[in-house]
């Protein structure tokens, strides 16, 4: 299928470079997961708009980098093609290129441009009206998982739960077990970063010993795209990573150590956006290769029925060092 025949009227007109009429004058940074986004050109009403999604991380400080600049563009309504379902649903008609991204989607064309550093650009009919906040969602999605990608990491579809000072991530395809395990853990008073989306990266470890002084340690990441469970968005301390666990479901509850091949095959598969991208997708294999090395990764089998507090017994004897000052699991 063409590029952008679902979504535009004249595909052959999608913009060249990132550049147009802004909305308003207004500019916004938002902070999450060690990295900053600032967003230009918006309108007061349309920052209203946002801050009732992401008013938590408004202003929040992240790396020592540049923040990521997100320009944001008027664009004709006769551009867009108005027939098709108002869903929450991420949905994209994608473009990769050697030094760009093409994003075509619902009430919105997007580009996102390395040279060299990443920035984005909007392109929208929507105002400040009730549409505006799932427009921009569905391009902010994007940009994190490419930023994240770059900067060593993975925005990966999971859902994490805090453990022991420390957090455990469940990934797996569409109907795998997410958001049922989520519910669990927060019958057992666990907190859930988030059942849809997480952020996981691979840094440095601080420690005295010297031997050890570039030892590697893996952290989540909480984002501001929760699904169904794990609230709204917050400025959070990230959490070390304890395992990876990849669903499947069965009667009994069990965990096994997996290999690296099968832990990459899932976790790629997992990553959205990215992975569908040749010229971005051999980093994005090489920070999930890191994070395997830097994490126990299993196979986890449970059922709908299954106690978090079971979940937990069974991955117990294969995690990670319990964090001093964590809360404790009950393993």
């Amino acid at each position: 299928m063409t590029f952008g025949v679902s979504y535009l009227t004249q595909p052959d007109l999608f913009p060249a470079r990132p550049a147009g009429a802004a909305w308003g004058n207004v500019d916004a940074t938002i902070a999450f997961a060690g990295r900053r986004y600032q967003v230009r050109g918006i309108a007061p009403g349309q920052l209203a708009r946002v801050a009732e999604r992401f008013g938590p991380l408004l202003g929040g400080a992240g790396g020592s980098e540049a923040p990521v600049p997100l320009d944001i563009f008027r664009a004709p309504a006769e551009e867009f093609l108005h027939d098709r379902p108002r869903l929450w649903e991420v949905t994209f008609d994608l473009d990769p290129q050697p030094h760009a991204v093409r994003v075509a989607g619902l009430r919105f064309v997007a580009r996102l441009d390395w040279r060299p550093r990443l920035g984005a650009a909007l392109w929208t009919c929507v105002g400040d009206d009730d549409e505006l906040p799932m427009v921009f969602e569905n391009f902010f999605r994007l940009v994190a998982a490419y930023d994240l990608a770059g900067a060593g990491g993975a925005l990966v579809h999971s859902a994490a739960v805090e453990v022991g000072g420390g957090a455990l991530v469940f990934y797996g395809p569409s109907g795998a077990g997410k958001s049922t395990i989520a519910e669990r853990a927060l019958e057992a008073g666990l907190r859930v970063l988030s059942d849809d989306l997480n952020a996981v990266a691979v840094g440095e470890r601080s420690v005295h010993d010297q031997e050890k002084a570039h030892e590697e340690t893996a952290r989540v990441e909480k984002v501001p795209f929760a699904g169904t469970h794990g609230g709204g968005p917050e400025a959070m301390a990230p959490l070390p990573l304890r395992a990876l666990c990849r669903l499947r479901k069965g009667a009994v509850p069990a965990a096994t150590r997996i290999g690296p091949a099968a832990a990459l095959a899932g976790l790629f598969a997992a990553s959205p956006f990215v992975n569908a991208d040749p010229y971005r997708g051999p980093a994005l294999e090489a920070s999930l290769l890191a994070l395997i090395g830097a994490a126990p990764t299993l196979d986890l089998t449970f059922s709908r029925d299954t106690p978090f507090a079971e979940i937990e017994r069974v991955v117990a004897p294969w995690l990670s060092a319990p964090v001093r000052g964590g809360s404790g699991g009950r393993t």
